[in-house]
């Protein structure tokens, strides 16, 4: 009843106080002369008890989370130490960049507020640093696994409080790793939808989980049938994306061994094995553009690929919460088409070519592995 208190740190300045209210889970303080201030979230106040510290580590029960889109983004390249400046709605307002010192970037807000970070906060304790490291596990209500994390993809670890943000995303696809190229990243999938889920918590073998709810945005009035077919249609572009990623990085494999063929043919004056590896090269240099665009760091324009169309068709249709359009699944339907296409003919230039050039290599008795004649 007030008989003893503790000091809460945080970054609230000493300043008169004279105006409190709880928002669901959130306190908002007025003060006098620094605006107001809010602590985002109260449910680790609300869960503790004795059972947080005798287990060694506890995961916290996250609030419920509204699946809201936030706009925006700061810019990828900063300069730290230098002020920059963003949108904040109609606004223009300065941050600073700031190097923690675990290696992330932080922004400093300087004539705005900080959002709350965006996503589910999953906030757990832990006594001790862990001897096995740690990992989260997204899952579904009916314990599906939807997306696992570990310290390699930055889960803290710390003796302490630890917190980690899951941005309500799916996995995304795979990396396309052509060094010559300027691939477009996508670590992230669609965003899921509203329901219960669970996280599960897992330090040195011990799993703890956690259900939590994704509320709809109060904003929005699409209806559930149209965010489902939004998410399957989004599913089904990622699909496409995928294959063509993992299309270019077999190309480009198979496209560095006819290279290196031609130059041991070179080597050992074997010109009907250069002949076979050239087939083979000029062949998977005619699909190449089609599937990325491979002059991207020329100064000219050129044609995109299927990689940059279907980046851009799911950015398009990921843009808000609604039904794909019609013109989407007409788009989505010709560039698989096209995908179609260039998959069967690399298929035939790794299996025909391919097979002429293992032949020319036999016939010419050059070992696999050898160094040069």
């Amino acid at each position: 009843d007030g008989g003893h208190w503790e000091r809460f740190p945080s970054n609230l300045p000493v300043v008169p106080i004279h105006d409190v209210v709880v928002k669901g889970v959130e306190l908002v303080v007025a003060t006098h002369g620094r605006s107001f201030w809010i602590l985002d979230d109260l449910t680790p106040l609300h869960q503790l008890q004795d059972a947080v510290a005798a287990g060694g580590s506890y995961l916290f029960r996250p609030r419920p989370t509204v699946r809201m889109r936030v706009y925006g983004r700061a810019p990828s390249e900063v300069a730290p130490g230098h002020v920059h400046y963003t949108k904040a709605d109609t606004s223009t307002v300065a941050y600073l960049p700031v190097h923690e010192p675990d290696g992330s970037l932080r922004f400093e807000q300087l004539e705005a507020g900080a959002n709350p970070p965006q996503g589910v906060v999953i906030q757990y304790y832990v006594e001790r640093a862990p001897r096995t490291g740690v990992s989260l596990t997204v899952l579904d209500d009916s314990g599906n696994e939807l997306r696992r994390f570990t310290g390699e993809d930055g889960v803290p670890v710390e003796p302490g409080m630890n917190r980690f943000v899951w941005n309500m995303r799916l996995p995304g696809a795979p990396k396309v790793v052509g060094e010559d190229l300027e691939p477009w990243h996508r670590p992230d999938g669609p965003l899921v939808l509203p329901g219960t889920y669970r996280v599960r918590l897992e330090i040195d073998g011990r799993a703890r989980e956690q259900a939590f709810a994704i509320e709809p945005d109060p904003r929005v009035r699409t209806s559930r049938e149209d965010l489902a077919a939004q998410f399957d249609f989004l599913g089904q572009v990622l699909g496409a994306l995928t294959t063509v990623n993992r299309t270019i990085n077999r190309l480009d494999a198979l496209l560095a061994q006819a290279r290196s063929w031609q130059q041991r043919a070179a080597e050992h004056g074997a010109a009907a094995v250069g002949e076979a590896a050239g087939e083979l090269e000029r062949e998977l240099l005619a699909i190449r553009p089609r599937l990325i665009d491979v002059n991207m760091r020329q100064s000219q324009l050129w044609p995109s690929g299927l990689h940059e169309k279907l980046n851009a068709l799911f950015d398009s249709v990921d843009s808000a919460d609604y039904a794909p359009p019609r013109q989407a699944r007409e788009v989505y339907a010709a560039l698989t088409g096209q995908l179609d296409e260039l998959t069967r003919r690399l298929d035939r230039a790794a299996g025909e070519r391919a097979a002429a050039l293992n032949a020319a290599i036999a016939a010419a008795g050059i070992p696999v592995v050898g160094l040069p004649a």
